[in-house]
């Protein structure tokens, strides 16, 4: 080594030595650049190859852009500068299962309890969600043991962990469940009449144990699902065991429609559950339900509301989740004449935009600003004002659902009935991003029947808890005493606010300490 060096002339050495120098700041320098984020990467016709660091920078930027915590542009830039590098130089984003832990501490920062990015399967299934229709047999099915929940429960979540944080950690710590002899995959309702299950036979209690003869054990619910979906028009076998002894059953698959309601007579009290609003055709199928219950049938949206034969109406939004905010207001029609729906609160660039909803005899009027249009109904009142009305929640009842009973309890008086609901008085607006995935982020606030819901959630005139462990239904018991003469007295307004205000403080203080604890446990 040294004789080399004792012939090498001085300059070349003193250019490798350079050049050395300059290689190796190069490659600091490199490490350290920021990412270039790119905003026309994040548009959602990009599917790939999936880039972690993309998709996590387009979802601080879809924060940025529409969040409703961040509407001042001083607000904006400081998230940006906290959030947009911050795990660059890390591994972490390398993985999906890191990106989305990256997303989730992003979202509690700014206090997003209710912000969600889906992944491409989430989306897929919103979709069919949202259609409200799917290819396949219409059959109900479910595991004893789902082992994502199980393990969840283990965990001990806080009582009000976000969407987001819960799908971070089933990602991580909840291996889908396996299907087995003693985890068997089973039909949990009687299918409904006229889908490819009812048709060749499938009942409630039947066990599915193979598809096309392949065995379903040692396979996950969504593999299995993923065989028993396909082509309208095809066809498809299951084997089911039905009382000790296998049956194979002859299908042909067809597109099946995710009725959103159900209904019944109980006496002359007409029952209505809503499941969800999360598809624009809950409103037909409103519509329908009511038509069945007050034994009237058009298709014009003109029935004659005193021509309803049910004497009294309990509308049943126990665990729904909420969904669609217009389909909201357009079904406060069926139940109101007239009366303050429902203002809305949308964050728009560097402002706050409102608009009020107010419904009339004749015309929905929608307000912005100064400018005031007047828009025909989509459908006259279905049930009379002059009648018993009771609305059934509980504290799963989540979004749309607290908006429909808060407008029902505020504008018709409706008594309220269950537990103290979820507290959700805000929505999010959709953002696509690039490979597939979805960022819902919150964007708006909404008061419904003049008051505000976030936070606070409904506030039932009737408290009734559901006992576990008993089969016998409280909450609709004491419903339909109420819609048949039970009298209630509702609670002083005076004192009612008071409550209110010690629920949304409680509420908001739980909150803030979940989150502190949620980043130290989850987020070392």
């Amino acid at each position: 080594m040294n004789s080399i060096l004792k012939t090498t002339p001085k300059w070349l050495l003193v250019t490798a030595a350079i050049l050395g120098l300059w290689l190796l700041g190069h490659i600091f320098t490199a490490a350290e650049r920021p990412f270039a984020f790119d905003a026309r990467q994040c548009d959602a016709k990009n599917k790939g190859p999936y880039d972690g660091r993309v998709l996590y920078a387009c979802a601080v930027n879809a924060v940025a852009e529409h969040h409703k915590s961040l509407v001042s542009a001083d607000a904006r830039s400081a998230f940006l500068a906290e959030w947009l590098h911050k795990f660059e130089h890390s591994a972490q984003l390398n993985t999906e299962e890191g990106t989305l832990k990256a997303i989730t501490e992003m979202v509690l920062h700014v206090k997003g309890r209710f912000d969600f990015v889906f992944t491409p399967e989430a989306v897929a299934q919103n979709e069919v969600i949202e259609k409200g229709q799917l290819a396949g047999i219409g059959a109900s099915v479910a595991l004893p043991r789902a082992g994502a929940e199980q393990s969840l429960s283990q965990m001990k979540l806080p009582e009000h962990a976000s969407p987001q944080l819960i799908a971070m950690l089933k990602m991580k710590k909840s291996p889908a469940a396996v299907i087995s002899q003693s985890n068997p995959l089973l039909i949990i309702a009687d299918p409904e009449v006229g889908t490819p299950a009812h048709t060749g036979g499938m009942k409630k209690g039947d066990i599915i144990f193979a598809v096309d003869d392949r065995e379903v054990y040692g396979k996950t619910l969504d593999a299995v699902i993923g065989q028993i979906r396909g082509e309208p028009g095809s066809a498809l076998k299951v084997t089911i065991i039905r009382g000790g002894e296998k049956k194979e059953l002859s299908l042909v698959r067809a597109m099946v429609e995710l009725h959103t309601t159900s209904q019944k007579r109980i006496g002359n009290v007409g029952y209505l559950r809503i499941e969800h609003f999360e598809s624009m055709r809950v409103i037909d199928d409103v519509h329908k339900s009511l038509d069945n219950l007050c034994n009237t049938a058009s298709s014009t949206a003109v029935e004659s509301a005193d021509a309803c034969q049910s004497e009294a109406m309990i509308v049943d939004l126990r665990g729904n989740p909420g969904g669609r905010f217009d389909a909201v207001v357009v079904i406060s029609e069926f139940f109101l004449d007239k009366g303050n729906i429902s203002s809305v609160m949308l964050r728009d660039g560097d402002q706050i935009v409102r608009t009020d909803f107010t419904l009339s005899v004749n015309s929905l009027d929608v307000k912005e600003g100064d400018k005031s249009t007047a828009h025909q109904r989509n459908f006259g009142l279905h049930f009379p004002m002059d009648r018993k009305f009771v609305v059934l929640v509980d504290q799963y009842s989540a979004s749309g659902a607290e908006a429909l009973a808060t407008i029902l309890q505020q504008q018709r008086h409706a008594v309220v009935v269950g537990m103290q609901t979820r507290g959700k008085g805000v929505g999010q607006c959709p953002v696509s991003l690039p490979f597939g995935y979805e960022a819902n982020f919150i964007c708006m606030e909404y008061w419904a029947g003049g008051k505000a819901v976030d936070w606070l959630g409904v506030t039932p005139d009737v408290v009734v808890t559901q006992q576990s462990g008993t089969t016998q239904d409280l909450q609709l018991d004491m419903a339909l005493r109420i819609a048949t003469g039970e009298e209630v007295v509702k609670a002083d307004p005076a004192l009612q606010s008071e409550h209110d205000r010690q629920i949304v403080a409680e509420r908001k203080n739980a909150y803030a300490r979940e989150v502190e604890d949620t980043l130290k446990r989850f987020f070392n």
